[in-house]
């Protein structure tokens, strides 16, 4: 990507398991996922996000590597940990993602509970490995601004990933702490888990009051000569404090529109695509807290 803009990042969730309101319910064949790689790699990407909790992505992003000699920029996260014995956990849990990616450093490693930081020992250990070399910077997932103003405050901490997208945009605000902070920011769940992208006829009831802003998204898409994906990607391409896009595809087609949108808006078309998203609830936008 031009300077300036943030870099696309891969994300991995689908490539593990079933995943997403749009996305069939099944997982991907090790064929397709290899594809999905070769092909993301070969569009630019270079870095790539996984999670111990996301089934087989680990393993299959270390076959990948294996296979092809790639040497990506790689993120992952460990699950929860058990409060009585937290550090063993975290300890476990990062030798088996390094095992399954096949590397002996990863680029970040983050919570995927924001309150793990604090459990006593953590932060200390993750300080540990970014000082040995084993972690290029620690921090957290997460999905409510309470929780980056939570951790925020830890010592070290360089990386948050947190949710953007044209629905919600509720951590927007913090963007310019966390910059002035020193924290890298990677933007997560940039197509509302592949709601945005949906006809509206075809939207889960519980996310009803999506559908006539989705369909002014259409609208204003094509009005623009553009598709609603190239919108909702350039909207979080263009916000000020994103070091990165997370970003995922279930096939080729979906990741070549991806690498070929890639690219910030106009911002009168940003600001108007916005517009069309307001005041949405949370229980709406938060997709933790969509029925299971």
């Amino acid at each position: 990507m031009p300077p300036g803009i943030p870099s696309l990042c891969f994300g991995t969730v689908q490539l593990g398991q079933a995943y997403g309101v749009a996305n069939p319910s099944r997982m991907l064949g090790e064929e397709d996922v290899q594809a999905l790689l070769d092909a993301a790699w070969a569009g630019g990407v270079r870095r790539f996000d996984t999670a111990r909790a996301y089934g087989a992505a680990e393993a299959r992003l270390g076959a990948w590597r294996a296979r092809t000699g790639t040497a990506p920029t790689i993120v992952t996260k460990f699950p929860p940990l058990d409060s009585a014995a937290a550090v063993a956990g975290l300890e476990a849990s990062f030798e088996a993602s390094l095992r399954a990616l096949g590397v002996a450093r990863v680029d970040g490693l983050l919570a995927h509970r924001a309150a793990d930081l604090r459990l006593p020992g953590v932060a200390d250990w993750l300080r540990g490995q970014v000082g040995a070399g084993a972690i290029g910077a620690f921090g957290a997932s997460v999905s409510e601004s309470a929780a980056i103003e939570d951790c925020i405050s830890t010592e070290g901490l360089g990386l948050i990933q947190l949710p953007l997208n044209l629905a919600d945009r509720r951590a927007a605000p913090l963007l310019p702490s966390l910059a002035a902070a020193g924290i890298r920011v990677h933007a997560r769940s940039i197509f509302l888990q592949g709601a945005l992208l949906m006809e509206p006829a075809a939207l889960p009831a519980h996310l009803d009051t999506l559908r006539g802003p989705i369909s002014g998204l259409a609208a204003l898409a094509s009005e623009a000569g553009m598709t609603p994906l190239a919108l909702a990607l350039g909207f979080a391409l263009g916000e000020l404090g994103v070091d990165s896009v997370v970003f995922g595809a279930y096939t080729l087609s979906q990741l070549a529109e991806c690498l070929a949108a890639a690219g910030p808006l106009d911002p009168a078309l940003r600001a108007a695509a916005a517009d069309l998203f307001d005041g949405l609830p949370g229980e709406v936008v938060d997709p933790s807290r969509w029925p299971r």
